[in-house]
């Protein structure tokens, strides 16, 4: 057995591995620690195109008493951990090694290392690279890049400060034995993969500082940087290192970075408009009465935590749109880091928890619940629904009652907030069968009477809003009814959660029956393709079930798409379905085209969803910001007058919303209901003394009143 084996692997190294190996090889003949020690040199040739085999070969006939000289060959490309792998299963020795072929360190480290090992319980010792002051400019502009990119891995991996892609590693004869075997990387990735399984089987690393001296420019291109991240990416997945408090932490960061990124200026630049006067109004009648606000309702719409929620902001800041608008970013950010949250207790993948996350945040198309005020029950609607199903895996995981109450309560306030909320006992369900598939378990009693508790609320629900929707406006109406056209349209909103179908400027029913094939076989391909993959069809369960309560209200046209509120719930489900895909991709080391095509599609539709935000906000928005300030001002000046009636004429904004004017007259001019009069087309204009005629000037978009003479 020898003392010591040290691997230098190399490709394409013929005008560098003869210097490095005489080095070596000298300074093991001159060191007194080593003279009396068996020393074999592995030089490992990778499938080099030069002529490093050449070079190696006649570096055998350097064997001489205590030193060994043994060389590997093969000629196709495995990687720097395949070539390390090789050489330490061909020698038994008591400690291993392996440097780079460039010579980047003095060999005089080396028996710092081994007496590390010789003399202490360490199984491991790292080179750690130190700032070298005298380095050129390539040097430290290829440190920083080194650094930064060391720093993104680790705190992907949840590593301390180590130096994992230095090529200086020695260690004990157990880890080549135990640990070697089982790693999978076999290219720049070996060494994180080595760390990671040694601290994982409580194995003790120890870091060495030295110097590094570049001594030519690299040979590794971006391109290998991408595939030791790629590569990164897959051994967090398959050794699951994973700290839960620095994830949370993680995915609080990145929900609130791109949140406030994304929305941040709605805050500023945002207005009240529409319905937002007619629920201030709605919650100032309310006035915070908790008799008001569990019966109270919005013409057939029931919603005792929006009734609380209006009337409490009214209560405390008017009719200021800033907060509102704030505590619907914040609602955002909750609902971004919930769903991080929940698909990691599916998946375990922080990968797939921490894309969620990010392209929640992001919202895209589902932008309308954090610019419009009165769509923020979208998002209110869909934190409780994470919050129960949350919850809920949470009490399987670890039987607390807690989370099962918490699950329950959650479920009720998710009611109480919209009718939506009627898919959450599928959506459990669906996280139960999930759960039971991956563990196990036997039903229990809590589970029974948890069960029973949903189902009982539930048909209690649809049965009360079956007697207030049947009379409502959008039923009577036919906003609101099933029609067969109605299922060819899901196709199309789903594809609407992953690339805006407004892209395609659809012009005829041809065109939308060509797209509409094309939506169904690819995503029929994707079930058949990924059909093992337990959370792609999740994935596609939450997508249908989330958009079942709204594909039902009438359409322009049987391939219009849901209006971007009713996406914020479903859209999930879409971000789940690209997640999985990428992460099994990536796992399983597929063709690195087929990971950059994924993940070029979603920069794309990132950027074409960003679009369409940019030009709704631009267009569509702006307009109706100008007429809620517009709005305000002149209850404001019409407050100062006080007029004992209001005329309004026909043609203002939302001429179909007469409510949001009656509200904003009662919440900033003072005025009751009784005092406005809404006229006909072609009505008598003409005002009695303390009349006012309220109108919308089209040239100047703005509100003006006119006042008897």
């Amino acid at each position: 057995m020898f003392y010591l084996a040290l691997i230098i692997p190399s490709y394409n190294e013929e005008y560098k591995i003869k210097s490095t190996f005489v080095e070596y090889f000298n300074y093991f003949q001159k060191n007194p620690h080593f003279e009396d020690k068996k020393i074999v040199i592995i030089l490992v040739n990778d499938g080099s195109l030069d002529k490093t085999k050449n070079v190696i070969t006649e570096l055998e006939n350097f064997s001489n008493g205590n030193i060994t000289v043994k060389t590997i060959s093969y000629e196709q490309n495995r990687g720097k951990g395949a070539a390390i792998k090789r050489g330490c299963e061909t020698i038994d020795s008591e400690f291993y090694g392996f440097v780079d072929a460039d010579l980047s360190f003095k060999p005089e480290l080396t028996e710092r290392a081994i007496s590390i090992l010789e003399d202490s319980e360490f199984e491991i010792v790292i080179g750690q690279r130190q700032k070298n002051k005298n380095a050129s400019a390539y040097a430290k502009i290829s440190s920083f890049f080194s650094l930064l990119l060391r720093r993104i891995v680790n705190s992907f991996l949840s590593l301390p400060n180590l130096d994992t892609q230095y090529g200086f590693k020695f260690f004990k004869k157990i880890i080549a034995r135990d640990i070697l075997p089982k790693i999978k990387e076999n290219r720049f990735a070996f060494d994180i993969e080595l760390i990671i399984s040694a601290l994982q089987n409580k194995h003790r690393v120890k870091t060495l500082p030295v110097i590094f001296e570049h001594k030519n420019k690299s040979s590794i291109t971006w391109k290998d940087g991408v595939r030791y991240i790629l590569d990164t990416i897959s051994i967090s997945e398959r050794l699951k290192s994973i700290n839960f408090k620095k994830l949370i932490l993680k995915l609080i960061l990145v929900s609130t970075a791109i949140s406030f990124a994304v929305f941040g200026w709605v805050i500023f630049k945002g207005y009240l408009f529409s319905d937002d006067f007619t629920w201030l109004w709605h919650g100032q009648k309310i006035d915070n009465s908790l008799h008001n606000i569990l019966t109270f309702r919005m013409s057939t719409f029931y919603s005792p935590m929006m009734n609380a929620f209006y009337s409490l902001m009214y209560s405390i800041s008017g009719y200021n749109p800033q907060p509102l608008f704030l505590i619907g970013v914040g609602i955002h950010i909750l609902v971004s880091l919930l769903a991080g949250i929940f698909v990691w207790q599916l998946s375990k993948s922080k990968l797939i928890s921490i894309i969620t996350s990010c392209l929640v945040a992001f919202a895209g198309t589902a932008y309308e619940p954090l610019v419009w005020i009165s769509a923020n029950m979208h998002s209110l609607v869909s934190l409780f629904i994470l919050i129960c199903l949350v919850s809920f895996y949470k009490y399987l995981s670890t039987e607390k009652i807690f989370y099962l109450i918490l699950s329950f309560v959650s479920f009720v306030l998710a009611l109480g907030t919209k009718e939506s909320a009627i898919i959450t006992p599928a959506l459990l369900f669906a996280t139960f069968i999930y759960y039971k598939i991956e563990n196990k378990r036997k039903l229990k009693k809590t589970h029974l009477i948890f069960w029973g508790g949903i189902i009982l609320l539930s048909i209690i629900y649809l049965y009360q809003q079956f007697f207030w929707q049947k009379s409502s406006i959008w039923v009577q109406t036919g906003v609101y009814g099933i029609n067969f056209a109605t299922f060819f349209r899901i196709p199309f909103i789903l594809m609407d959660n992953f690339i805006p179908i407004s892209l395609f400027n659809i012009s005829s029913a041809w065109i939308a029956g060509l797209l509409w094939l094309v939506a169904t076989s690819i995503f029929s391909f994707i079930l058949f393709k990924f059909k093992k993959l337990k959370l792609i069809w999740f994935g596609f369960f939450w997508l249908l079930v989330s958009i079942s309560p709204f594909i039902f209200f009438k359409a322009e046209s049987w391939w219009e798409p849901l209006a971007s509120r009713y996406n914020y719930l479903p859209r999930i489900g879409a971000i789940i379905i690209l997640t999985a895909i990428l992460q099994y991709l990536i796992t399983q080391n597929k063709s690195r085209y087929i990971i950059s095509g994924l993940i070029y599609f979603v920069v794309i539709s990132i950027f074409a969803q960003l679009f369409i935000v940019e030009k709704a906000i631009s267009t569509e928005y702006e307009y109706v910001y100008n007429t809620g300030r517009s709005l305000t001002e002149t209850m404001q000046t019409i407050n100062k007058i006080n007029p004992d009636k209001i005329l309004v004429r026909w043609d203002h904004p939302f001429t179909a919303n007469n409510a949001h004017i009656i509200g904003a007259a009662s919440i900033i001019a003072n005025i009751n209901e009784s005092d406005i009069n809404f006229l006909e087309k072609n009505s008598d204009e003409t005002l009695e003394p303390r009349e006012i005629l309220m109108y919308w000037n089209p040239q100047i978009r703005r509100y003006e009143i006119k006042q008897h003479n």
